[in-house]
């Protein structure tokens, strides 16, 4: 714990100067920060820390914890704000940076840091000299320590660094935004240029053939949305937050794109109010969903559909190659290739994409189904029974397909069933003998289900409708999947996990993005009651060496 604390400080002082070389002398003017750290209020970092001891189980070291912490933060001001504003220039291809942190008594906290580094009083600076001879400086100012590794850095101290942060530590313990268009040119170009030099080697390496060809141009097309990205980018941040109240951890990333820009316009294709036609897929209850609908713009949908058509002509090159097909079969199989290609290129040509996929998982029990947006869903329809017939041919008794098996709110339903061969135990373990395929073509929807009942769950997913304004959302339940592991291996370690992600109840792990003006926010979120894990483990490994009772 010592060792954390330690660490815990040095990245606050010290270890900003180990990370940043020293560099040429910073001019007397500064321009504006290209990138804002901030560090929200240690008082509020601390209710946190011991939010997250109770969440994981070890509620019990909370108090020796604060103890110790306590010991390696004296003098700071615990219920201020602290950051570190890093600064670009174009004569210089490091960052300076200037530092400051709110203090009650600097000479207090300076008392700490002699015990790891070495501290030199002066009239207007201290200087702080770390064991691998980096120097800074600090300065104290109404309350607030200044510190860089450049002196230049305290001739225009700003008069209220805090509210250079914004809302940042309102929303964040720890967060960082960064603003693209600071950073000088002639860096963003140098870090382009790195890319274009890593990309002509990969292009060199690759084979003289038409799959090259293919990888060539996705290649180039990525370098294309690349410089698209270093022109057009605005700002981004980085943020990691815990909410008692909510009971999750979260990580959010903010982009937003120069407005006007030819990224912004791609960025409000999606509109406020835009409503998916999928999102009956994110059910209570289920092991994973996925809900998605986003808007492409027009460029965009050309440039995949030309990739689409390369990658198409590779793949049936390789098939004449490598399959032993005759040239009837070799017919058959391209037909159905460019009829799944022309549906697909229609779709993007619409510019929507939309989506959703869930997995039910129970004790000796799996069924999934996904859904999606076609353009042409009959002419799909087609396809995949010409389909069908080439797998009856090929499978004889080990397929039995009801085409026309059902329907529902205007969605038609084909069933296949395929039998598990004998050989493949772990598969017939889970999913029993045979599998259920379930095709679904609506008026402009497509979904595919499958497993031991799926209809039931497919079913449930057409009727379904949920209040959503994310135009994505991942959802991950762990404790399904626990369970589901469990009663396939036996294991009472994981019986044990799933047991206490159960009666905790909080076991979603969650990643979705949503609109913002001329941008997009993501938010990676996980509920506390998978840091329960982390007891159950030790416990498992240690035999309960942590009580739990608080001291």
């Amino acid at each position: 714990m010592k060792s954390i604390c330690k660490s815990l400080l040095l990245a606050m002082f010290v270890g900003v100067v180990s990370m940043l070389p020293m560099s040429k002398a910073f001019g007397q003017s500064l321009p504006e920060p290209a990138v804002v750290i901030s560090i929200a209020k240690f008082n509020e970092q601390m209710k946190d820390v011991n939010y997250l001891l109770t969440a994981s189980g070890f509620a019990q070291m909370k108090f020796m914890a604060g103890a110790m912490i306590k010991g390696y933060t004296k003098g700071l001001d615990s219920k201020e704000n602290a950051g570190v504003l890093l600064y670009l220039t174009e004569d210089s291809d490091v960052p300076e940076f200037l530092g400051f942190v709110p203090v009650e008594d600097l000479d207090e906290m300076l008392d700490v840091i002699s015990g790891f580094a070495e501290v030199e009083e002066g009239d207007e600076f201290t200087t702080v000299i770390t064991d691998d001879g980096n120097e800074m400086m600090i300065k104290e100012r109404d309350g607030i320590a200044f510190f860089s590794n450049k002196i230049e850095m305290f001739d225009e101290l700003p008069e209220n660094p805090v509210k250079l942060l914004g809302d940042l530590p309102d929303k964040f313990n720890l967060s960082a935004k960064i603003f693209a268009q600071r950073i000088p040119k002639k860096m963003r170009d140098q870090v382009m240029d790195l890319i274009r030099q890593s990309s002509e080697d990969t292009f060199d390496s690759l084979d003289d053939d038409i799959q090259a060809e293919f990888q060539k141009k996705n290649l180039e097309m990525q370098l294309k949305q690349m410089e698209r990205l270093f022109e057009d980018s605005d700002s981004m941040i980085f943020g990691m937050s815990a909410d008692e109240e909510g009971k999750t951890i979260s990580m959010d990333i903010d982009f937003t794109a120069l407005p006007g820009s030819g990224l912004a316009e791609r960025m409000n294709l999606n509109k406020p109010g835009d409503k998916s036609g999928f999102t009956g897929f994110l059910m209570e209850g289920a092991a994973f969903t996925l809900n998605a609908m986003t808007r492409i713009h027009p460029e965009d949908a050309q440039q995949y559909s030309t990739m689409m058509a390369d990658m198409k002509k590779a793949g049936l090159q390789e098939l004449d190659n490598e399959a032993d097909m005759t040239e009837e079969e070799l017919a058959r199989v391209t037909k159905l290739v460019d009829e799944l290609v022309e549906v697909m290129d229609e779709t993007l040509k619409e510019g929507l994409l939309d989506t959703g996929a869930v997995l039910m998982l129970k004790e000796g029990d799996i069924n999934f189904a996904a859904g999606a947006h076609i353009a042409d869903p009959r002419k799909l329809e087609g396809t995949i029974k010409d389909l069908i017939a080439i797998a009856e041919e090929q499978m004889g008794d080990e397929i039995e397909v009801n085409l026309n098996s059902g329907s529902h709110k205007n969605v038609t339903l084909h069933e296949i069933v395929l039998q598990v061969p004998d050989q493949e135990e772990e598969m017939r373990d889970a999913l029993g003998d045979q599998i259920t395929l379930i095709v679904g073509i609506g008026t402009k929807q497509a979904y595919l289900a499958g497993g031991s009942n799926p209809v039931d769950v497919l079913k449930k997913a057409i009727d379904g409708e949920n209040a959503t304004e994310d135009l994505m959302q991942y959802n991950l339940n762990i404790a399904p999947i626990l369970r589901f592991a469990a009663s396939m291996e036996g294991d009472p370690n994981v019986e044990a996990m799933a047991d206490a992600l159960e009666t905790a109840g909080n076991d979603r792990m969650q990643m979705t993005s949503n609109l913002i003006e001329n941008g997009i926010r993501m938010r990676f979120e996980m509920q506390d009651g998978i840091l329960g894990l982390i007891k159950v483990g030790i416990d498992a490994f240690q035999g309960g060496a942590f009580p739990d009772e608080d001291f």
